[in-house]
């Protein structure tokens, strides 16, 4: 029987973030700096892109006007700079131990064939762009609050650590995912102490 539920986010934890490769691929070309067109993301359209509000050809658009490449073009930058991570193949291992739900800030539309693989291994898939509300607020906490067992302990993974408070507010346990990986260890220690499955 299992014991707990896994929740992670998925860029930065299975999924690779934007890399700084696709911010240096898109502005290579163009007088303006890597570090300067993050921040432009961030505060112009971050919330927008994320809750669905700004729709994809938009998004393109408003990148190229930044960047003289084509949307096209910056589409395939995009998908060329998505890989998935180590613990993407665990999450088979995983599901056998807790039930595994996903909370990401991303579009559908670029995670949907990246997650096919392990759509069967999944218990639920909560994405920002459906949902129009994002991390760290904490609406979108609660609709994935909504598809848990509330009978089950529940561990979350984000790479960021503005993502974990609200989670942590839902007495959920957190650990923050680090670059190098070191995090899995830490889940696959936390799933044995809470003795996730039983025969």
């Amino acid at each position: 029987m299992k014991k707990t539920q896994l929740v992670l986010d998925v860029a930065g934890v299975l999924i690779t973030n934007f890399s700084p490769a696709f911010w240096h691929d898109t502005t290579r070309a163009n007088g303006i700096t890597f570090g300067e067109l993050k921040l432009l993301f961030a505060t112009e359209i971050r919330k927008p892109l994320w809750t669905g509000q700004m729709s994809e050809e938009a998004f393109w658009n408003w990148l190229a006007g930044y960047c003289p490449v084509e949307p096209k073009e910056l589409k395939t930058i995009l998908f060329n700079n998505l890989h998935t991570m180590p613990a993407f193949d665990l999450v088979p291992e995983w599901s056998v131990q807790t039930d595994i739900h996903l909370l990401s800030n991303h579009r559908s539309e670029w995670l949907q064939m990246l997650l096919d693989p392990i759509r069967p291994y999944l218990a639920s898939v909560t994405i920002s762009s459906d949902e129009g509300c994002c991390k760290p607020d904490l609406p979108i906490y609660h609709i994935v609050a909504s598809k848990l067992d509330e009978g089950k302990s529940t561990i979350y993974v984000d790479d960021q650590a503005k993502n974990l408070r609200p989670a942590e507010e839902l007495s959920w346990s957190t650990v923050l995912a680090d670059p190098e990986g070191q995090w899995i260890k830490l889940v696959q220690k936390k799933l044995q102490e809470m003795d996730t499955y039983i025969i």
